[in-house]
């Protein structure tokens, strides 16, 4: 069985060897080694760039990059109640009734 080598590049390389059958069932491991790498980035970070590729004997057989940054754009609960508390006092004390 030819080795294909699998290479993941996250700010640090390292790359695993594995026996496989033929170049299908290489890319079909690749595919599902970049999609379980960048699930866990996405979970784990804020941002993150990750690059995977399948080789074997120097031919690229599969090749995967993400890029992505993910922010919080509402702010905490906490935060939104608090400022909705003040702009109701506000109202209260601004209004010709008040």
């Amino acid at each position: 069985m030819p080795l294909y080598r699998f290479i993941t590049d996250n700010g640090g390389s390292h790359y695993v060897d594995l026996d496989l059958p033929d170049d299908a069932s290489a890319r079909r491991e690749g595919r599902k080694a970049f999609a379980e790498s960048a699930h866990d980035a996405l979970t784990d970070s804020e941002s993150c760039e990750i690059t995977m590729q399948v080789l074997e004997a120097q031919r690229i057989i599969y090749r995967g990059h993400i890029s992505f940054e993910s922010r919080d754009i509402s702010p905490p609960h906490n935060e939104g109640l608090e400022r909705l508390e003040m702009e109701h006092t506000d109202e209260r004390t601004s209004s010709p009734n008040g």
